[in-house]
């Protein structure tokens, strides 16, 4: 097929060439800085660019999480908010957003400076990178102790103790639960032996704790002999072997049950804050007598108490500071930096490029280019007519945006039978069209930008 005049129709099909312009900074051919962290550890990129109404600035982290990020963009330097001595404050910087862990994150700016005008930006990031923690029984626990106040026929003496958790003695029926806890978890209690191993006990538990930083999952592990409620700041989380109003009760069987042979596992998370967390388990060891179903009388090797719990909660760690590389905003010991970006001038919009009628035979082959001043083809088809709205070929037609990778039925750009792109321009390209079998009269249209 010989190439034919192409007529250039921007929208309105009217006759003319749009003049180059340099191209701007897009989304894909950003403005890129270095985000450096310590001063000198590149841990991602800053990228740049602005079309016709936004300034976008996107933070991409190449390895730690993206926790915070704050951006400044001023005409003047002096307007981005800093101290007295010229240390920045990202704080309150006018773009900020806290964030759970992204690797990016972009800033969509309204452009409100005209082409041409020098911003200075300060684009700023606080990193983390995964880790966990773990909250286990290990005798550091506070407790307030009550004795039970036994039944009719053996009344016990009321008596409360205060006091530090100890790691208790452990009864060789705990073994099978005790190898669940491999993180530090042992059993505790108010002491090494049971205090009242008759009249039964309350021990109330309490285990504060902080997270060093935002928390993104949590999970306790618990068990008891012989039941007990876990809280956690005040909800209650979970609750095992104790019945109905334990705590006003006698502690018998009706009550209390054993069952420290199985430990159970609840989602904290959703109650976690990161300072001040308070672990409460309110626990339950047995009245233990002849009047309750026993064959004798509890002892501290028949009858005794104890907790074990473990807790993870992963959290992002505190990383470092991180800014968009540049020039520093002061030369002391802030090493905090600043860069710059002139805005571009967007690129005009795309043109439409239509041919003049092609005939198609059978099985024929046909095409048409973008000029050389708009070389990015965005989109194409072909049409009955030569103006909008196109209208779709009666008959089936095998087509493909002509540009360098693009295959059509055998054929590779820039060759197709009677049309090589290339000939006219370097990096030449357009449209490409191999009719489906029945002949027809059709006009090539491409859409194309620069």
């Amino acid at each position: 097929m010989k190439k034919l005049v192409y007529l250039l129709i921007a929208v309105s099909l009217m006759l003319a060439l749009v003049p180059t312009v340099a191209l701007a900074h897009t989304e894909d051919d950003p403005h890129i800085v270095t985000l450096l962290a310590g001063q000198t550890d590149p841990i991602g990129e800053v990228h740049v660019w602005n079309d016709a109404d936004n300034l976008y600035v996107k933070f991409v982290s190449t390895g730690d999480c993206l926790l915070e990020t704050h951006v400044a963009v001023e005409g003047v330097l002096d307007d981005i908010p800093q101290t007295k001595k010229h240390n920045p404050i990202p704080g309150q910087f006018e773009f900020s957003d806290p964030h759970a862990c992204v690797q990016e994150y972009t800033y969509e700016i309204p452009l409100t400076w005209p082409a041409g005008t020098e911003l200075y930006i300060a684009a700023h990031a606080a990193t983390g990178v995964e880790d966990s923690m773990w909250v286990f029984s290990n005798g550091d626990e506070s407790f307030t102790a009550y004795t039970g106040p036994g039944t009719a026929s053996y009344p016990c003496i009321a008596s409360t103790r205060t006091g530090t958790a100890v790691p208790t003695w452990q009864h060789p029926d705990w073994g099978s639960v005790t190898s669940q806890f491999t993180h530090g978890g042992t059993w505790i209690w108010e002491a090494y032996r049971a205090v009242d191993p008759i009249c039964g006990t309350v021990v109330d538990f309490e285990e504060t704790f902080d997270i060093p930083g935002e928390f993104t999952d949590g999970t306790l592990w618990v068990t008891a002999d012989n039941g007990y409620e876990a809280y956690l700041n005040g909800t209650l989380l979970v609750t095992d072997g104790l019945s109905g109003d334990w705590r006003n009760s006698n502690l018998t069987e009706s009550f209390v049950t054993t069952d420290h042979d199985v430990w159970r596992s609840v989602e904290i998370a959703t109650w976690l804050q990161l300072t001040g967390n308070t672990l409460r388990f309110e626990t339950a060891n047995e009245y233990f007598n002849t009047d309750d179903g026993r064959g004798s009388a509890g002892t501290v090797d028949s009858n005794p108490g104890g907790l074990i719990y473990e807790a993870e909660i992963t959290y992002y760690a505190d990383g470092e500071t991180a800014w968009g590389a540049g020039t520093r905003f002061t030369e002391d010991k802030n090493w905090a930096t600043y860069f710059t970006y002139t805005i571009q001038e967007p690129p005009p919009p795309p043109i439409l490029v239509v041919s003049s009628l092609q005939n198609f035979s059978g099985t024929g082959w046909g095409g048409w280019s973008c000029p050389p001043e708009y070389p990015n083809v965005i989109d194409g088809g072909v049409s009955k007519t030569n103006t909008q709205p196109f209208v779709p070929a009666d008959y089936p037609v095998n087509q493909v945006a002509a540009v360098p990778g693009a295959t059509l039925d055998g054929y590779t750009f820039p060759v197709f039978p009677h049309y090589t792109y290339g000939t006219w321009y370097t990096g030449e390209t357009g449209w490409a069209v191999h009719n489906g079998g029945t002949a027809q009269n059709l006009y090539v249209y491409v859409y194309c930008g620069q």
